[in-house]
């Protein structure tokens, strides 16, 4: 009986456990899945940033292609031109920075294809104004000519950049949400993991105390069966040392003696 009374104890404590165990397994995998959410989206968040910040490098390159496009003009100093150069590389380096980080985004991709041919456009036009300087020497009247167009570009191009930024900058508002809510998670299935643990703690120690009482308990009543057991031997040596008294006597009445 005891055995058995101990088998059920022991069960019981195990599916306590095993389920106390099974929660914080899951919450510990839930965690794990939001935290790769978090890092995914902190890598979109920065991969965001990355593109604002080349289409912020292109538009400063090209401002700076036209302002050392203007100075060659008002100078006529081949130095200028290098410098010209230069920027353009560095405009063209920056634009396919930006086209492989927006690979996967067909949007994005399109509004590339359309400031690629601004700037090819507003790079064009300044080549041909600078082979006119080459020909005439009257660039500054054929540049003054056709200056609002060339300015309608540099505005034309500044607008496509913004657009794009626009575009970026809502998905990292979108981004930035839920990382935010994925945090937010997290934090809920730490505080859930804490409880868990607390309650588990305590379901350990009421466990313990039960059953050691119980075990108390049953110790007791073993040790009463026990003393009643060797009640009962002692009560039955006298009364079989009585009757043995009572054949010897009877043994004794039947001799004679």
């Amino acid at each position: 009986m005891i055995k058995n009374f101990a088998n059920r104890i022991s069960n019981r404590t195990r599916i306590g456990f095993f389920a106390a165990l099974f929660l914080l397994f899951l919450s510990y995998i839930l965690t794990y899945i939001s935290t790769r959410k978090v890092i995914a989206q902190d890598f979109w968040i920065n991969h965001t940033n990355e593109v604002i910040h080349g289409l912020d490098n292109i538009n400063g390159f090209i401002t700076e292609a036209e302002s050392t496009y203007r100075g060659y003009l008002l100078s006529n100093d081949e130095k200028i031109l290098s410098a010209y150069d230069k920027s353009i590389q560095k405009t063209d380096s920056a634009f396919d920075k930006v086209r492989l980080l927006t690979r996967e985004n067909q949007s994005q991709q399109k509004n590339l294809d359309t400031l690629h041919y601004l700037i090819d456009r507003k790079f064009l036009w300044n080549e041909d104004v600078i082979s006119q300087y080459s020909r005439t020497n009257k660039t500054l009247a054929f540049f003054l000519n056709g200056s609002k167009l060339n300015l309608a570009a540099i505005v034309d191009i500044r607008n496509q950049i913004n657009k794009m930024k626009a575009e970026e900058k809502t998905m990292l508002v979108k981004r930035s949400k839920m990382a935010f809510e994925y945090s937010g998670l997290i934090n809920i299935l730490n505080v859930i993991s804490i409880i868990i643990a607390v309650l588990l703690t305590f379901y350990s120690l009421i466990v313990y105390n039960k059953e050691n009482r119980a075990k108390r308990n049953a110790a007791k009543k073993a040790d009463q069966y026990r003393e009643q057991l060797q009640s009962r031997v002692q009560q039955l040596a006298e009364l079989n040392t009585e009757l043995i008294e009572l054949r010897s006597q009877e043994k004794y009445a039947v001799t004679g003696r």
